[in-house]
């Protein structure tokens, strides 16, 4: 894949449009037709204590299941049911890859800057929200 100049502040490839204005931009695919609005982020620098805010279970009414978020040592994983287990790999503050899954999810805090929530992003479906359980 070719990225090339199109303007000062945007790129392109033969399959989307790459538009950066300062900290934030526009993802435009052509086949599809889709706009996906990014911003700049934070890289993730995360020591094994800095994952515990992170653990606990956490339910989705959309989907009438929990997950839970368990550290090991310096292993952040999910597990979905007893038997399956799948590793998250740090991308940036509060989000993280699954690559078993293909999906990335983000970690969402409260207006006390405490862990609320996880909205998970597969390719087909985004936004589906899990609460935290107290």
């Amino acid at each position: 894949m070719s990225l090339s100049a199109a303007s000062d502040h945007s790129f392109k490839t033969d399959n989307f449009l790459l538009e950066i204005n300062g900290t934030k931009g526009l993802y435009i695919r052509f086949s599809p037709r889709d706009t996906i609005p990014f911003s700049k982020v934070h890289a993730a620098n995360l020591s094994a204590k800095d994952l515990t805010i992170y653990e606990g279970k956490y339910f989705s009414g959309e989907t009438n299941s929990t997950v839970s978020i368990q550290r090991d040592s310096s292993i952040l994983s999910m597990r979905f049911n007893a038997d399956k287990v799948y590793q998250l790999i740090s991308t940036y503050k509060d989000a993280f890859t699954i690559n078993e899954l293909g999906c990335e999810l983000q970690f969402i805090r409260s207006t006390q800057n405490k862990i609320s929530a996880i909205k998970f992003y597969f390719w087909r479906t985004r936004d589906i929200e899990f609460e935290k359980l107290k």
